[in-house]
């Protein structure tokens, strides 16, 4: 593509970025366009920041595939140490894939069924977000992720992965950003999030502006309609 084609799209700016210093393509045949959301969509998911009372139990949760990629393994054992050391701690992870059952066998392992639930595939994405109070991404590669938007529409803050392309939609001004292959570090992210409700509200409708700011539908496809109208 970077040889023979006109253009190359990238869904976010790292990638386009790398591919341009390791030279792989050259500067001119490189452009962003974000995935983004229709007006439809976002209908479904809309909703506003949570109000969380300070002594209320805190519900994490994630729709994602149960894969390397995902970092899924990692997730539960870090999720398991949480919930030992904040008894205010829930999970719910959403999908299926090649970890599922072994993911299983962890929580039940750690006797944590109760606390961290693994109900499985399910289309219905808006009506598991809309139970969650935040929503964790610990991946250990993405291109711009639809979930992370899909969240922050929802009213949700995210505890994302410090790769590049998670941190062009997470900062720790809208979110909290946690080194990757740092378990302590995560665990120690996720039981601090009871101790400050006020901040998960915060963090989420600051987080809810940023995502419409950024990941823009129209701007989208005017994006991909420039680049057919430029070819020659």
């Amino acid at each position: 593509g970077g040889l023979f084609g006109d253009y190359i799209a990238f869904v976010n700016h790292s990638d386009r970025l790398n591919y341009i210093r390791w030279r792989l393509i050259p500067k001119r045949k490189a452009v962003t366009v974000y995935n983004a959301l229709p007006d439809e969509e976002i209908e479904k998911l809309t909703a506003p920041p949570r109000s969380i009372d300070k002594d209320a139990d805190i519900l994490i949760g994630s729709t994602l595939r149960f894969s390397t990629q995902k970092n899924i393994v990692e997730v539960i054992l870090a999720a398991c140490e949480a919930c030992a050391q904040q008894p205010r701690l829930r999970f719910v992870f959403v999908g299926e894939g090649e970890h599922y059952a072994l993911c299983r066998s962890i929580v039940s392992a750690k006797k944590m069924n109760e606390r961290i639930l693994l109900p499985g595939w399910d289309s219905n994405v808006s009506q598991w977000l809309a139970k969650m109070d935040v929503f964790l991404l610990y991946s250990r590669w993405e291109a711009l992720p639809f979930s992370i938007i899909e969240a922050n529409y929802s009213g949700l803050p995210v505890v994302g992965s410090a790769i590049e392309s998670i941190m062009e939609l997470v900062n720790n001004e809208v979110g909290w950003v946690v080194p990757l292959d740092d378990r302590p570090a995560l665990v120690k992210t996720l039981v601090s999030l009871p101790q400050d409700p006020a901040q998960i509200k915060e963090k989420a409708e600051k987080a809810a502006r940023r995502i419409r700011e950024l990941c823009n539908y129209e701007e989208m496809v005017e994006g991909y309609l420039e680049l057919y109208r430029s070819v020659k």
